[in-house]
């Protein structure tokens, strides 16, 4: 208390409320997109074809699956492509560069080149145009004095690849002395090491005739006048199989003759055996077929024709819905595709089926089943989805699926609170991204229970007796079919309640803060006739002298610093 050293006795006591001062932390948005990399990849893609795959085939014959990056706990809307789709590899088993794109605009994705391996195979070359002799050598030289020229091998899925533009002939056999004309077998050789690694050329041979002076033989040359057909079983119409290729079918009819006449060449016609081992997918199909003589040294063979036939899609079977959970995420399911779900697989053939909830049209606006447009709820719900096969052998499928989504128990219960006074005003954050549930919650303050089964949206408020540090505690019961099961969640508050100063003989009476500055002035027309100001006495509630330090009490003004106790 503060007290000026006059005879009168007289004291005015003066209270007040506390003004309270809270720093509170607010949610706020961040529009700087978080960059990814590789060490937010939790699960890698896994990599798929319809088959193996040959050098020169570009990467779309490869098919990215799966994949799961996440970030600060939650997964990340998006998927991983190639970074090079048509780029190409060299054969053997190699890392492949994959890029992570985000369909979340809140992060940017990334590229890797050290995690995605593949499987490039040796590519067969085709040859388009044979070598032929460019010059005839003497009966008994070695087949090396004749030189070959000519002759055209190209990879069947790169027909610009350098190097078999560069690539030569050589004899099989080139020691081998020659005393008649006739067919001496060739073979095609890459020109570097390093490409021959990209080509499996044991059948890159093929016969060339030389003619060898003194001595005069003519083949006659033989045409394809007839072209065969194909079938399977009695049937030329054809639906894609899983696993069927295209040497199961039959070429049926088909005649050759020697060129000029009507004379038949007995045969048969067969698909090249690298077509054969092909599998049959859907679509409009010209594969070269070629014809095999029965007499191969009385005839020249024909160029090849190309026979051309249709084959179907086939249909997707669910013999038994899959199932997708998810966690509630406040998104629809045309949104979220299958990203964050866990899958039960059901019976669905193809194994390879590719599920969404895309509508039939494919606009953004469209989707599979009304309920893939709504953000649902907790619960267990039966949707149709779309299924598809990357292969484009499948028709697209709408099917029924079973989907169930499950209460996000990762957040923690967003409370908010306030010091407004001397009260704490305690509530559920309602603001967008806050408080989602439907359930109830308790609040305890300093492990006293102030609200129980309350609602989180409700106001409530508790009285602060005294200055001090007060630890609010929200603990969330969810409701039937909640979306959230929040976590429990904890807030200390450090309340400071406002002193009194109370001045007798002067002004400055009010409330103050410890650590506010206080002024008192003496009231010169309060004091009696042939009474003199002395000085000012501060004391606190038990009448104890306080050292509130202002070195010369005889002013009659002063000004100190609030102490954290009431002074008169």
């Amino acid at each position: 208390m503060v007290r000026s050293k006059v005879r009168t006795p007289a004291r005015v006591l003066a209270a007040a409320m506390a003004v309270l001062m809270v720093l509170c932390t607010m949610p706020f948005t961040a529009f700087a997109a978080v960059t990814l990399s590789a060490s937010n990849v939790e699960e890698w893609p896994t990599v798929t074809s319809d088959g193996p795959v040959y050098y020169g085939q570009q990467m779309t014959a490869f098919t990215l699956e799966g994949g799961k990056v996440v970030y600060n706990g939650e997964v990340v809307s998006g998927h991983f492509e190639w970074q090079s789709p048509t780029g190409r590899i060299i054969a053997g088993t190699n890392f492949a560069p994959v890029k992570f794109v985000s369909e979340d605009s809140a992060y940017t994705g990334f590229t890797d080149r050290k995690n995605v391996q593949v499987t490039i195979n040796q590519t067969k070359p085709i040859i388009e145009e044979q070598p032929i002799a460019a010059n005839k050598i003497p009966s008994g030289e070695k087949l090396s004095a004749c030189n070959l020229t000519g002759g055209k091998a190209v990879n069947p899925y790169n027909t610009a690849e350098p190097n078999l533009a560069k690539a030569t002939w050589e004899w099989v056999n080139p020691d081998q002395v020659v005393t008649e004309s006739g067919e001496y077998e060739a073979q095609l050789v890459l020109p570097t090491a390093a490409s021959a690694k990209n080509y499996d050329t044991t059948e890159a041979v093929c016969r060339v005739a030389v003619e060898v002076e003194g001595q005069v033989t003519i083949i006659p040359e033989t045409e394809i006048t007839t072209a065969p057909t194909v079938s399977l079983n009695g049937v030329n119409t054809f639906t894609y199989t899983p696993g069927r290729k295209i040497g199961d079918l039959e070429l049926v009819g088909g005649q050759v003759t020697v060129s000029g006449t009507e004379e038949v060449v007995s045969g048969k016609f067969e698909f090249d055996e690298y077509y054969a081992g092909l599998e049959l997918t859907a679509g409009t199909k010209n594969i070269p077929v070629h014809f095999v003589l029965d007499n191969p040294d009385a005839y020249k063979p024909p160029a090849d024709v190309t026979v051309q036939f249709e084959v179907a899609k086939a249909d997707i079977v669910v013999k038994e819905a899959p199932t997708f959970t998810y966690v509630y995420s406040n998104r629809t399911l045309r949104d979220l595709g299958t990203v964050g779900a866990e899958i039960q697989s059901g019976v669905v053939e193809p194994s390879t089926v590719k599920w969404d909830f895309v509508g039939k049209t494919g606009l953004s606006s469209d989707a599979s089943d009304p309920l893939a447009k709504q953000v649902l709820d907790a619960g267990t719900y039966q949707v149709t989805a779309r299924a598809t096969v990357s292969n484009g052998s499948f028709n697209t499928g709408f099917f029924p699926v079973n989907v169930v989504i499950k209460a996000d128990e990762t957040k923690t219960f967003p409370m908010k609170v306030a010091l407004e006074g001397n009260d704490l005003h305690i509530k559920a954050d309602t603001t967008y991204g806050g408080y989602g549930g439907k359930g109830t919650v308790t609040y305890s303050v300093n492990d006293t229970v102030v609200a129980q089964n309350a609602d989180p949206k409700a106001e409530v408020v508790y009285a602060i007796p005294e200055s001090g540090d007060y630890t609010v505690k929200a603990e969330y019961t969810p409701a039937e079919n909640d979306n959230y099961i929040y976590k429990s969640a904890t807030q200390t508050v450090k309340a400071v309640l406002p002193r009194t100063v109370t001045v007798n003989g002067g002004s400055g009476s009010g409330n103050y803060k410890p650590g506010d500055t206080v002024k008192v002035e003496f009231d010169q027309a309060s004091l009696k006739k042939y009474y003199e100001f002395k000085g000012w006495k501060i004391t606190n509630a038990e009448g104890e002298t306080v050292d509130v330090g202002v070195s010369d009490l005889t002013q009659t003004s002063i000004s100190f610093t609030m102490p954290d106790e009431d002074v008169t």
